[in-house]
């Protein structure tokens, strides 16, 4: 295949994939898999390469931990955070509350369902207090990100990354291997939304 019709049609699919993400013609499963069957027919991918990603070990984990999380919100249910994020709390204490709880779970387990695990916290907390949400969902999806760096399976994107290091024979990247750097950086990161990102939501 010419190399300049690979590049231009996989530059379309990217295209289709953000538009759509973003106007939200499909849902992102759908949209996902609509890109990777239009990879498929264009010959840019194998059905091999496809069955390969599937089977790889820490996409394997990612589900694993998206387990495990919804596990912990069946088992304590709503009542795990009733007397962490008192209705007492003024703003600022629950924001610093909440950043500190979500970027420490996310460095142990999955950013992603961390988010979806607390927004229905957060949300009641405001609606509870009179406080508009909207200024402490960014915070606690910045948080999530940011703890997430703290660790290899903190964040999806270490784990897949992982898998491809080991595709190719190379060392992988240990548990704690960027501990110091994501510690550093989730809390200057939170010292940010804390004192200006708070002030500009």
């Amino acid at each position: 295949m010419d190399l300049g019709f690979s590049q231009g049609y996989v530059l379309l699919v990217v295209v289709f994939l953000i538009l759509s993400l973003y106007r939200e013609w499909f849902n992102p499963a759908l949209t996902f898999f609509i890109a990777v069957v239009a990879l498929l027919l264009g010959k840019i991918i194998t059905p091999g390469e496809i069955l390969q990603g599937l089977s790889n070990q820490q996409i394997i984990i990612i589900f694993l931990l998206v387990l495990v999380t919804a596990g912990i919100r069946t088992v304590f249910g709503s009542g795990i955070f009733s007397r962490l994020f008192n209705p007492n709390l003024s703003p600022k204490r629950f924001l610093f509350r909440m950043m500190l709880t979500v970027s420490s779970l996310s460095s142990m387990l999955n950013n992603t369902p961390i988010v979806a695990f607390m927004i229905p916290y957060v949300k009641d907390w405001a609606q509870k207090t009179g406080n508009p949400a909207s200024k402490f969902l960014i915070p606690l999806s910045y948080a999530t990100i940011l703890g997430g760096m703290i660790t290899v399976i903190g964040t999806s994107t270490n784990l897949v990354l992982n898998g491809l290091i080991s595709q190719y024979g190379l060392p992988l990247l240990g548990f704690g291997d960027f501990f110091y750097l994501g510690v550093t950086v989730t809390v200057f990161g939170g010292l940010y939304l804390y004192f200006i990102g708070y002030r500009l939501l």
